[in-house]
């Protein structure tokens, strides 16, 4: 598909060339990078790794309220038994202030941002529920939603709550907001998810018992032992898909929510979690446990400080059904001890066995109404990929504290071109916003005679961005993508290039005090009803997005003479 794409450089951006990336199918998620360092002409570059952890601390009495009042003086915390110097120390609240109860930021018509804060006046904690639908029974589905409706109806001012679904591929039924009827609309589009879901649920399950039923014998002919083999390979491959497709969700979320300052909350509502931890700290494993892949989606939560609560919606009995037809509540011993495990890593708690998913909800949201957030540099600087163990303890009686379990010091991803075109692919393809790159977007519809274009001016935030200086000029490389969307999601047109900036110490002061500007001219395919914008700082690998749909931008667009190219 041949498309119209028209550049207007501003002055600040000396070249810009054309260059088509790579589309890889996997999820990448970098460290945070340090703060931007000038580099001096006549001065050798020194890199030094500097990485902080942050944990946030629920601290509660013998009743379960939340403790206020303790300081830094208060606290020791123990990174695999050796005690840190705490190098950053905040109590953080989750009630509402009059700022954040006002209206939010008012944004310019057809301004598009991908910071939270600006869209819905986002207080420090918010809470993401995430549908289940691919692992989760039709009826249990229908039961959950039940139960989360009958909790929306009694949502907070102060409340945050988005809703997602995790079906073929994750969904974005409605991010952040407390209009409960808002949110109800959206969680009536999950039904039209459900019947897909469940087909595959249904058919994992057939495999399953397919093959616990040749295990007992049920197949004794010669052929059992390959009959076996076979079933096993089919299941294995399914549960390697679903994983992974959770896992991919969830590093999304962590993405979209990395901006967000405090503690964040997923509460994962699934009918099966379709993996197994055989994991003891120190050590990674590869096996059909699915170790890796849970372990990157854990840590990539908690580098984000997103807190996971799974609930087992299996615990819920489904109206109309005979109790006898109802699956046990409980899970296995080993989806048991997974589902605490992977709680644990990130400060969540585990859900199961209980008819009261709305219950779930408030436990997670009561526990980030008041956190206190510790940071420290740990003294061990060895990024080796093992587990290290954190101990939180507080000097005074009678405070029960919750907190992540540890961390894996994963060393610091070496950035070449094809991980950076593997971040800004899994960004294009990834329906939530990525917020570590802080983008907003102008745009103007104009109907021309050649078909529909948008007129955009891209504004880039300085502070994540970074320029070394390099024979009196300052330079920087950022990566940007269009793509365009159609009804059904899928890329019906897409142009990327690279921004080679090259510029004087006046235009880097300009641009470290308003942020890189750029304007282009996009045409658009008739198909597309949503363009989404990526883009990545290569000095410091930060990825941000925001998604601008059509909705109303060309209804009030004026025809345009625009000659066709």
């Amino acid at each position: 598909m041949k498309k119209r794409f028209y550049i207007e450089r501003t002055a600040a951006i000396v070249c810009a060339i054309v260059a088509l990336l790579p589309a890889v199918q996997t999820f990448g998620q970098s460290a945070p990078p340090p703060p931007p360092v000038q580099t001096p002409p006549t001065a050798k570059t020194l890199r030094v790794t500097t990485r902080a952890v942050q944990v946030s601390v629920i601290a509660h009495n013998k009743d379960g309220r939340p403790i206020t009042g303790l300081t830094k003086n208060d606290f020791t915390i123990f990174d695999n038994g050796v005690p840190q110097k705490i190098a950053s120390f905040a109590q953080q609240s989750s009630r509402v202030t009059a700022d954040v109860r006002s209206a939010p930021t008012s944004v310019p018509e057809h301004v598009f941002s991908n910071r939270l804060e600006q869209k819905s006046s986002v207080p420090p904690s918010v809470t993401v529920i995430l549908l289940d639908t691919i692992n989760t029974d039709f009826h249990d589905m229908a039961s959950a939603r039940a139960q989360v409706v009958k909790f929306l109806l009694q949502i907070e001012l102060q409340d945050r709550i988005a809703l997602y679904a995790l079906t073929q591929k994750l969904i974005v039924l409605h991010d952040f907001t407390s209009d409960t009827s808002v949110l109800l609309r959206a969680l009536g589009k999950v039904e039209k998810t459900d019947q897909g879901s469940t087909a595959q649920l249904e058919q994992s399950t057939a495999l399953g018992s397919a093959i616990a039923e040749a295990q007992n014998g049920g197949h004794s002919d010669g052929n059992a032992g390959i009959f076996l083999q076979g079933l096993e390979r089919e299941h294995v491959s399914d549960l390697t898909n679903t994983v992974d497709e959770a896992a991919a969700a969830f590093k999304a979320i962590a993405q979209h929510l990395a901006s967000l300052p405090g503690r964040k909350n997923l509460v994962w509502v699934s009918g099966s979690f379709p993996f197994r931890l055989d994991w003891k700290p120190g050590s990674i494993s590869d096996a059909k446990s699915f170790d890796s892949q849970i372990t990157e989606a854990s840590q990539a939560l908690s580098d984000a400080n997103v807190a996971i609560y799974p609930v087992d919606a299996r615990g819920l009995l489904a109206p109309g059904l005979p109790v006898a037809m109802n699956r046990p509540s409980q899970p296995p011993p080993a989806t048991l001890d997974s589902l605490q495990a992977l709680a644990q890593r990130t400060g969540g708690l585990a859900f199961y066995n209980t008819n009261d998913i709305g219950g779930a909800i408030r436990r997670a949201m009561d526990d980030a109404s008041l956190t206190y957030e510790i940071g420290y540099y740990p003294t061990n600087d060895k990024w080796d990929g093992r587990f290290r163990e954190i101990k939180v303890e507080v000097k005074r009686p009678g405070v029960h504290l919750r907190y992540r379990n540890g961390y894996i010091a994963s060393p610091a991803e070496q950035r070449t071109p094809e991980s950076g075109g593997r971040l800004l692919t899994a960004a294009a393809r990834n329906p939530l916003e990525a917020t570590e790159l802080g983008l907003s977007v102008h745009v103007d519809a104009v109907d021309s005679t050649g078909g529909r274009q948008l007129k955009a001016e891209v504004r880039v935030d300085p502070t994540q961005m970074h320029f070394e200086l390099n024979s009196g000029h300052w330079t920087d490389n950022v990566e940007v993508a269009w793509i365009e969307l159609d009804a059904d999601g899928k890329d019906v047109g897409h142009a990327a290039r690279t921004l080679k900036l090259n510029i004087s110490d006046q235009s880097h002061d300009k641009v470290s005090r308003e942020g890189l500007v750029f304007n282009e001219t996009i045409g658009l395919v008739k198909e597309a009803v949503e363009l989404r914008l990526v883009a990545r700082d290569i000095g410091t690998g930060s990825v941000g997005s925001v998604n601008i749909p059509f909705t109303r931008l060309f209804a009030s667009a004026t025809t345009a003479t625009t000659p066709k190219n």
